[in-house]
């Protein structure tokens, strides 16, 4: 019983931050107040989630980027918590593609509509063409990407199939991808339970891989086998 309140307790704590910080997102792009810090806000809203659910992170790899560079970040999605812990490790300013649907979220999901993350409706393949050529276009400005190339969250924890989107990016973009392994975050809210699993979370930056451009079918399907490789074996030796 004591668990399960004090999971309401953080929750709902949880629930209001995010409430607060889409607020002030939107009301601060709308009016124009001042240029927005973006990414400097979300990290701080990341850091505040993990605190209040009990979950510290472990980064390496940081070594491996170069501050003056950006990328196309590929990482396992297991989680919910995902979010929050990408943008805790990562000191990169990165946008991240989501599905369109979560705009229908009250509050929230205005805050993602005029936010620079890009929307993604992938019952549409004309519409996912046109958010992969704005995260080209983002990241040939200097702004990293981050995405899921399993297109959804797994349900089971385990890593799933790749889809081409990611590699779309990186390989039109001429930007290197950076394979990130997050480990057992989907361990932290199991499905049925009412409590956070306090949990250190480990973040595993693997070195950049260098695309080419107009990559032939071959050496595309290569590339995703290896970098879904990096990521299993990382996820495989952490279990």
């Amino acid at each position: 019983m004591l668990k399960r309140i004090t999971f309401f307790i953080r929750a709902t704590f949880v629930v209001v931050i995010t409430i607060f910080d889409s607020l002030k997102v939107v009301v601060s792009i709308l009016l124009k107040l001042k240029k927005y810090d973006f990414f400097k806000h979300y990290r701080g809203w990341s850091r505040n989630v993990l605190r209040l659910s009990g979950v510290k992170i472990q980064v390496t790899g940081k070594e491996y980027l170069d501050p003056n560079s950006n990328y196309v970040y590929i990482t396992n999605h297991s989680s919910l918590f995902d979010i929050p812990i990408i943008f805790t490790a990562l000191e990169d300013n990165v946008r991240i593609m989501y599905k369109k649907e979560l705009e229908n979220i009250p509050i929230f999901g205005y805050c993602l509509k005029v936010s620079p993350f890009i929307a993604v409706t992938r019952t549409d393949p004309r519409n996912a063409m046109r958010s992969i050529e704005e995260a080209v276009e983002t990241i040939r400005r200097d702004t990293s990407v981050i995405v899921y190339p399993e297109g959804t969250r797994s349900k089971t924890g385990e890593l799933g199939t790749f889809k081409r989107g990611a590699f779309m990016v990186a390989s039109r973009s001429g930007k290197p991808i950076v394979p990130v392994a997050i480990v057992g975050s989907s361990q932290i809210l199991l499905k049925g339970t009412y409590y956070f699993n306090r949990r250190n979370i480990k973040v595993v930056i693997h070195k950049p891989i260098q695309t080419q451009s107009n990559p032939t079918k071959q050496e595309e399907t290569e590339l995703m086998q290896r970098v879904w490789s990096e990521l299993q074996e990382t996820l495989n030796q952490n279990k």
